[in-house]
């Protein structure tokens, strides 16, 4: 194990705790896998955490500790004493299995040692490690148990009892995983967990971290038990790339756009929100299913403080995709568009390749189940948590390696502006194409949705640009300066105004392409978004 110091040779054994969760959705999956494969909560927890151990230590022979309470004969039930014993898990983490097997694995390794836990841990150590120093724990140097006591209550007549706090909190190994087994918890509720730790060897942040990869480890094994044990992610540590603050406008106090989102569906729910070729999906429909999404999302524990990022197929900003992005707002949850460590990754349509964040989520494998959540309106007693105005709703990417933050009341204030700005009403008709970032589509679907106005999506067939300016009557058109470069302005009547990205260039100019026409040229970066893209 990396340790913040080098083990002195006579240890005190002086510690202290840090404490730490595992979200609610996850902990009912640590619940159903372990019941699915005839195992244990312990078991599952011993397999994640052998995983941490591993990745953390390069070895992939792992022995834990954990304490027996020593009466599997009936005769001893009554005796007074102390009967507990120590075992030690030996568990080999291969990184080829799946979480599934390793836990399956796990098992066995637990029910063989429990079968044999009456032999005494010295008379183990003595056959095992006889030659041995006082400064290290023999055969184990973290340890896992499962609190499942309830604190004891005494109650006198006229006297009043308390329990007294040992103010010195000792370390009898490097660490000690203790987890909160009592009853307690309820379906959705956190699985509360404890690291002790040594102070001789290790910094608080240091403990903190290991608590953050556990639950990063447990969380995606469960979620998804058939994946490899090597691609089970351990937490990011964030160094190089800190997440910024940008410097916003003054203090919005106008509807959310959430809010305008709804006032938008109720001005004309029949009215098209996304166009796809001769097809198109109402206001309503739109509202149903991100309605839908928004609770499937709350039930997983995702809300306020939590990053989503999508990951969509190839097919860009499509309705599913859109549903998504407003279900992850109404939800008061911040989507991610900056590709940095989000909370939840959602998938629709996506491979599973690639680099996850810790809790993966699948509209695709949930279909059934989203579609039994109610489709009317969202309110706060709908949410996991309480969502405000200074929560954070939309990360961005800066270009700089760190990543922007705009709450809901910065990036409300911005999509209002830029509404005036660019002139977008409810008959506006708005595309972008698939050359430009998804901040222009951002952009593009936040002005859209609070305004009623429909977002245009090229339904596969192979026109040119100009076809789709003209028979789809673009009034709005994203596009990098390439993809002007292949069209004739003075062709369009209904084209008004122009948001020029970069996309995968260096410029946005597009000098001369708007002359002799009355098409407003508007470069992304000096948009509210744009803005506070460059902000750092």
């Amino acid at each position: 194990m990396p340790r913040d110091r080098e083990r002195p040779a006579s240890p005190t054994r002086e510690g202290a705790s840090v404490h730490f969760a595992v979200d609610g959705f996850a902990a009912d999956r640590v619940e159903a896998l372990a019941r699915d494969h005839n195992a244990t909560r312990f078991m599952v927890v011993h397999a994640a955490l052998a995983v941490v151990l591993s990745r953390l230590s390069g070895s992939t022979d792992i022995a834990i500790g954990t304490a027996l309470a020593g009466r599997g004969d009936p005769a001893l039930d009554n005796l007074v004493g102390m009967l507990v014993n120590t075992v030690a898990l030996r568990l080999r983490v291969d990184e080829d299995l799946s979480f599934a097997e390793l836990v399956a694995a796990a098992r066995r390794v637990d029910v063989d040692a429990f079968a044999h836990s009456e032999v005494p841990f010295e008379t183990v150590v003595d056959a095992v490690a006889p030659q041995r120093t006082g400064s290290v724990p023999p055969l184990f140097q973290t340890a896992l148990a499962f609190r499942n006591i309830t604190p004891a209550r005494v109650e006198l007549p006229e006297i009043t009892v308390s329990e007294l706090e040992n103010p010195f909190e000792p370390a009898n190994f490097d660490l000690l995983l203790t987890v909160d087994d009592d009853g307690s918890r309820k379906p959705g509720g956190d699985m509360t967990m404890m690291f002790t730790y040594s102070t001789e060897l290790f910094d608080e942040e240091t403990v903190e971290t290991f608590g953050r990869h556990l639950a990063s480890v447990l969380r995606a094994g469960v979620t998804e038990p058939t994946r490899v044990v090597a691609d089970l992610p351990l937490a990011e540590v964030v160094t190089a790339a800190p997440v910024v603050e940008p410097t916003t406008p003054a203090a919005y106090s106008g509807p959310s756009v959430v809010t305008s989102f709804a006032s938008a569906v109720e001005s004309d729910p029949d009215a098209p929100a996304v166009v796809i070729g001769e097809n198109e999906v109402s206001y309503a429909d739109l509202d149903a299913r991100s309605n839908r999404l928004a609770r499937w999302l709350a039930g997983a524990g995702v809300g306020a403080g939590s990053t989503v990022a999508v990951r969509s197929g190839d097919s860009g900003l499509d309705t599913d995709t859109l549903a998504l992005w407003w279900g992850i707002l109404k939800a008061g949850a911040a989507l991610d568009i900056g590709r940095v460590a989000p909370d939840v990754i959602v998938l629709s349509g996506a491979s599973r390749n690639g680099s996850r964040a810790p809790l993966i989520l699948s509209v695709d494998d949930a279909a059934d189940d989203v579609a039994q959540f109610s489709a009317r309106p969202v309110t706060y007693a709908d949410r996991a948590r309480p969502q405000n105005g200074a929560d954070p709703a939309l990360v961005l990417p800066t270009g700089t390696g760190s990543v922007g933050v705009l709450t809901f009341d910065e990036l409300s204030g911005i999509v209002s502006a830029e509404l005036d700005r660019l002139a977008v009403d409810y008959e506006s008709r708005l595309f972008a194409t698939a050359a430009v970032s998804t901040v222009s589509q951002a952009l593009r679907a936040l002005v859209a949705g609070v305004a009623g106005a429909a977002v245009l999506v090229q339904d596969g067939a192979a026109e040119s640009l100009t076809d789709v300016l003209l028979d789809q009557w673009v009034t709005h058109l994203f596009a990098t300066p390439s993809d002007l470069s292949a069209v004739d302005a003075g062709e369009f009547e209904d084209l008004a105004v122009v948001v020029t990205d970069a996309g995968r260039g260096d410029s946005e100019s597009c000098d001369g392409f708007a002359d002799g026409t009355e098409i407003d040229v508007v470069p992304l970066t000096s948009t509210g978004i744009g803005l506070a893209m460059r902000s750092s």
